[in-house]
């Protein structure tokens, strides 16, 4: 950039001083003194008013005199002309009569932050569209910097959570790295928060957390009428004895796909015997309606066959289509009829689903009372899982409960609105 360019830039800036002040954040009793290019830096120079000799004590915010001034901080802002841009200024400390010498707080930042507000809105906005990596080479700041930012207002916004209102509430798993490891998803299926609790592990002590996490935010456990959940035993038995006036409900999209996935244990056995099987997981697995037109006819010709694959495939179906049921009654006498079938069905696979549903006949015949699903923690699957792909995953269980917080949550932000990307 041409020096005259540079003074041009200048003189505009400072031609309106007082509006840039206000754009990032300075306020009366501070005022910008100066505007200044160093070393291909923008600096935004700030101090107090003349006359001011009180500050609000950070402790009580009584007035308290101004005890002496810091060195230089600076502290990131918005660029201006693409010019990392900073605002520079001599932190202050009052004594207060009751709480002594402190630094007195400055009203563009919080304390111990390196950012001036308005900068952390920009992450808080660009990191629930953008994996981290890509947004610090934008903002040209290290990725660990920014996820302290991201971190600091989840953890802010959740302290002022109201969970008082929760009453039906969906829990869910979620890997965050290889070797077997989870995070805990808790939803309030009630309201737009969805998102209202994240944990490391899938055990039952997940749920005694949430529960201690629902009294703290103004919740009551025996406020909670219903838990949808998949059909892990570690889930259910932390719901009866933290939540035991409950009802637990198995979602009925986890019990199709644990058929599902007895109808696939099927056909590996099978395909040893039959070559005609092979490439054909998906087929099974899909419904009908979801299958390419090739997929389609493939089926239509392999359902033909006297295979053991095609009746463990029809069983699933027969499953599927007892969930079209509305009648609690009605839907106990076809479970009923669908066990008989399937514990006589010679498919070892169907066989142990089956007794599997046995062991789950209340929770799975509650689905029928409530209808209640886990479709919105199965909406934000996709969605986190998309966002891991993007990212390429997560090197803490941290990072990703803060992502899955900012974007499956309605949590308020204290930070500053700036206009849409």
């Amino acid at each position: 950039m041409r020096p005259e360019d540079g003074n041009a830039i200048l003189a505009q800036l400072r031609s309106f001083q007082d509006m840039f002040a206000k754009g990032v954040g300075i306020v009366a009793p501070w005022h910008v003194t100066d505007i200044a290019l160093v070393a291909h830096e923008l600096e935004v120079r700030v101090d107090l008013a003349d006359g001011v000799i009180t500050l609000a004590c950070p402790k009580c915010q009584a007035p308290s005199p101004v005890y002496d001034r810091g060195p230089e901080r600076r502290w990131r802002t918005l660029d201006d002309y693409m010019f990392k841009s900073f605002l520079v200024a001599r932190p202050v400390r009052v004594r207060c009569a009751e709480h002594g010498v402190h630094r007195a707080e400055v009203p563009w930042a919080q304390a111990g932050s390196h950012f001036n507000y308005h900068f952390q809105a920009l992450v808080m906005q660009k990191a629930q569209n953008a994996p981290m990596a890509v947004v610090a080479r934008e903002l040209r700041e290290h990725d660990t910097r920014l996820w302290r930012i991201v971190t600091h207002h989840v953890n802010d916004a959740l302290g002022r959570l109201d969970l008082s209102g929760v009453r039906r509430i969906g829990v869910d798993d979620k890997s965050y790295q290889v070797g077997h490891k989870y995070l805990t998803v808790v939803a309030d299926l009630d309201t737009a928060r969805v998102v209202i609790f994240v944990t490391v592990g899938r055990d039952g002590d997940t749920l005694r957390r949430f529960r201690d996490h629902l009294i703290e935010h103004g919740g009551d456990p025996a406020a909670i009428t219903q838990i949808s959940q998949d059909m892990s035993e570690a889930y259910a038995s932390g719901a009866r004895k933290y939540f035991p006036d409950a009802t637990v409900i198995f979602d009925h999209f986890h019990v199709i796909k644990r058929m599902g996935e007895a109808v696939d244990k099927v056909r590996r056995q099978e395909q040893h015997e039959q070559d005609i099987l092979r490439g054909t997981r998906y087929i099974w697995l899909k419904n009908a309606t979801n299958l390419t037109q090739k997929q389609l006819s493939r089926l239509t010709d392999l359902s033909k066959l006297n295979l053991r694959t095609v009746r463990a495939y029809k069983a699933r179906l027969d499953l599927q289509d007892i969930y079209g049921e509305s009648d609690v009654r009605i839907a106990d006498k076809l479970l009923r009829r669908w066990y008989y079938r399937a514990t006589h069905s010679r498919l070892e696979p169907a066989k142990t689903f089956a007794y599997t549903i046995a062991d789950h006949w209340h929770g799975i015949l509650a689905f029928f009372a409530s209808r209640t699903t886990n479709g919105l923690l199965e909406g934000l699957n996709s969605l986190i899982q998309a966002t891991k792909a993007k990212a390429r995953g997560y090197r803490t269980a941290d990072a990703l409960k803060s992502i899955v917080y900012l974007i499956g949550s309605a949590l308020v932000f204290n930070l500053p609105i700036l206009y849409s990307e």
